[in-house]
Formats: C-alpha cells, structure tokens, sequence
C-alpha cells in the first residue's frame, strides 16, 4: 500500500489509521503514514486516525518576574520554560507575541527602560497560557533605595553598595552590597541626630558559619563604630530594631565581610531595604508658643540677637525649637551663645564656637554670548562654610541668607532697558545656582558675586 500524508491536529499527535475508531481493530498505516499491513478488504473501508492527546506545555517563566525594579543602565531578562523541546515566543511591549521567527526567543536580552515582556511557549502545535512581567526602570539613589530618602548614605570599602530593584522586598527595591573577593569588606552608612528608634530590614546569601558565631563570611550593623548585630548563611528578609540612646548624631553602618574562604554554593551579597528613622520625643527646653508675642518673650534677651529679629513666627519658632531639641541643645547655652543664630540657619549639628565664615570657590558661567531675551544663562558657585578653621557641614540652601549673597552686572554698557536680571535657582551640592536672563540680545553680560 503506498504511504499517505501525515494529518496534523493542534494539541494532538497522529497515531496511525486504523479500521475502527480509538485504535480499534486493524492497524493500516503508522504514525509517519507508511503502510504496515497489505490490503486486505474488497469493498469500500473507512480507515480512522488515532489521536493522541499532548500533554499541556507549561507557562514560560520571566526573570526577573512582573513588578520587578532596576535601577541600573541596563537590566539583563531571562525566559525559560519547564516544557523540554517547547519554543518560547515573546514581546517586549506588551503584545501578543506571533509564533514566527521575528517573534522567537534565543537567549537572554537586555532592557534598558521600563518595559512589558509577554511570552508563550509551544510544542508540537500545544501553547502554553501566556505570561507577562511588567519589568520597571527607577532611576533611584541609596538612600531611596534603601528606604530613607531624608537620610545622607555613604559606601565604601572594596566596593561601593548601589540601589537594585528586588521584588522580595516590601518597597520593590533595596541597597545591595558590593561585589567582593576573599579577605575583603565593603559597607554603607548613614547619620541621625538624637535618641530615637532606628529599624530596616535585611537578608544576606553567603556561606554559613558552622559554629553558629558567624564569624565566616557575614552581615554587620554597627552603631557608632560598636557591632550590635550580625548575620550568615541564605536568609529571607527579616526586621532588626535598634535603639539609639543619647544627644547628637549617631552613626549607622551595615558592612558585609568574607573571609579566604569560597565555597562557591552563595552569591556572596547582602541587602538592606526598607529603613526607617523615628527620634524620640523629647521635652524641648523653649516653651510653646501660640501667638507672635509668646515668640518674642521666649527668645527675649537672647545674646543672639539675631534670634529675635530673625524668628518672629509661631512656625518659625517651632522649626527652631525642633533644631534645638534633634541637637538635644539647653536652652541656656543656646540663650548665650553669640552665634546661635548662624548655627540654626545652616542646621549645624551643633553652636558655633565662632561666628561662621564663607570662602568662594571655583564657579563656571554659562555661555554669555548674544541670547534671545528671556533665554536664562546658568552660573554655578561653590562654596564652603566654616567654624574658625574647620569646615562644617551647613544646609547649603541657607548660605545665600545667611551672608547676604548678591549677584550684580558690572561694566553694563548697554540700554538700562536691556539690562539682564540675575535670579538665585537654589541649591545642589555645595553650589548656589544662579541665572542671567537678558532682556535683549545683549553679549557683554559680567557677574560678580559679593558678600
């Protein structure tokens, strides 16, 4: 008997003709349709194909899954399905992906913004049920990361800890450690002022000590230079609360360590999310205040007398009772200090010893050719702030305030109306920020900055 073509029917495999339904009676043809039996009836026969059912394929699994958070330039996506043989088709915006080629998934690919990866996968004419990660893109800092935004975080060590998305977290995101070689460590701190309660999560993937000590590879906080804590093995996200005690500013710092020893099992990295700070009330040693008259008795006879011009507001007030209470400052030495003024306006940690000093640094200009009126010109100045002779760290955004910055034109030869107006645009780093807006198109704009 000659062969015959071989019938295809999507989510079954062809099993052969046969002379009753099911498989029953006398096999004819086989499942690649040659003939394996001679011709045997003289009528008219009805031969019926044998279809066996597949087996479903399984769903195709994105990495990293949907609601995923990167941080970095690029993010590195994964597809992979437990159906051995089956083909894994995929988009990357969200559509329905076709199964042709254009369409086929080859390898890992990477995604540099937020994106929408549906995939499916098929074998022998069998699709899986779609999947579908949404994978987004955060352009995010340490401390947002790590969950504390209004915190300064620093790192360092053998490498610097970076922001990374991490869907196990509660916020999506956490601070991951450096990668690091044997005999090595790398870290990541931050600062708060005052008594208060200090809590963040964190899990860490690294060999385990034997003797329970970890003493091995490890994850450490610390508080004020003292280890409170420390962690080993493969662990899940858990919470540690510290309580900080005492005045002024305390320092916070987590610092992964590995030893001359590699078992090559782990990934050798440690996490932290989800910080939070919360200061301790405490009594404030000015008294509340309701109206402006209140304010001006509390700070009456101040040797500062600055303080009594300055703040005159109850808002006002209370923002400086709040500095004084964070520095866990008395009320007497902040009542005779000469500088208590300049030391709440720059948020120092605490008073000045001397009243404080501006030094200009480098500052770079804008083009300052012709413009078209209205068309700003960028001028950015830096500065430094200090107490006698050592530098502070001040918030900068004050320093215009405190020392009456002003931006003049000089050698203006043109129209007095075509002069340029000079704005201050605030703050970034330790730089104050200007613009030069010229009214015309004017080329001969100069800057000068006093004090």
């Amino acid at each position: 008997m000659p062969a015959v073509s071989v019938p295809t029917r999507n989510g079954y495999r062809f099993g052969g003709y046969f002379s009753e339904p099911d498989g029953g009676g006398v096999q004819y043809y086989t499942a690649t349709g040659e003939s394996c039996r001679t011709w045997d009836s003289l009528s008219v026969t009805t031969l019926y194909a044998l279809w066996v059912e597949l087996p479903p394929v399984e769903v195709p699994v994105i990495t990293p899954g949907d609601g995923a958070i990167f941080s970095g330039e690029t993010c590195e996506v994964t597809i992979s399905c437990a159906t051995e043989g089956a083909t894994i088709y995929f988009s990357t915006n969200g559509s329905t992906p076709r199964l042709i080629e254009a369409f086929r998934y080859s390898g890992p690919f990477a995604i540099s913004d937020s994106t929408v990866v549906k995939a499916v996968a098929e074998l022998d004419g069998v699709k899986s049920e779609y999947a579908t990660a949404s994978i987004r893109r955060m352009a995010l800092t340490l401390a947002e990361a790590a969950g504390a935004p209004g915190l300064p975080f620093t790192t360092g060590g053998a490498a610097d800890w970076t922001p990374v998305g991490d869907a196990t977290s509660e916020s999506g995101f956490a601070a991951q450690c450096g990668a690091i070689g044997a005999n090595s460590e790398t870290w990541m701190g931050t600062t708060v002022s005052g008594a208060g309660t200090f809590s963040f999560a964190w899990k860490v993937d690294c060999e385990r000590d034997d003797s329970g000590e970890a003493t091995w590879d490890h994850l450490a906080v610390a508080v004020d230079g003292t280890e409170r804590e420390r962690i080993d093995g493969t662990t899940e996200w858990a919470t540690m609360t510290l309580a900080l005690e005492g005045a002024g500013t305390h320092t916070v710092r987590w610092t992964f360590a590995k030893d001359d020893y590699d078992e090559g099992k782990c990934r050798d990295l440690a996490w932290v999310s989800g910080v939070q700070w919360v200061p301790q009330e405490a009594d404030n040693p000015f008294p509340e205040a309701t109206t402006e008259e209140e304010v001006a008795a509390a700070l009456a006879g101040a040797t500062d007398g600055r303080l009594a011009e300055r703040i005159r507001s109850v808002e006002e007030y209370d923002a400086f009772r709040a500095w004084v209470a964070a520095r866990g400052l008395d009320a007497g030495e902040v009542m005779e200090s000469a500088h208590a003024w300049p030391s709440y306006l720059l948020g120092a940690e605490a008073l000045f010893e001397n009243e404080p000093t501006i030094q200009i640094g480098e500052f770079s200009v804008g083009s300052s050719g012709a413009r078209d009126a209205g068309s700003g010109v960028a001028m950015e100045v830096s500065v430094t702030v200090k107490d006698g002779e050592q530098v502070v760290n001040v918030d900068a955004s004050k320093v215009a305030e405190l020392f009456e910055c002003t931006s003049d034109l000089t050698d203006w030869t043109g129209e007095a109306a075509l002069k340029p107006t000079v704005t201050e645009k605030g703050v970034e780093g330790e730089a104050l920020l200007f613009e030069i807006t010229p009214a015309g198109p004017e080329p001969r704009v100069f800057l000068r900055i006093a004090e």
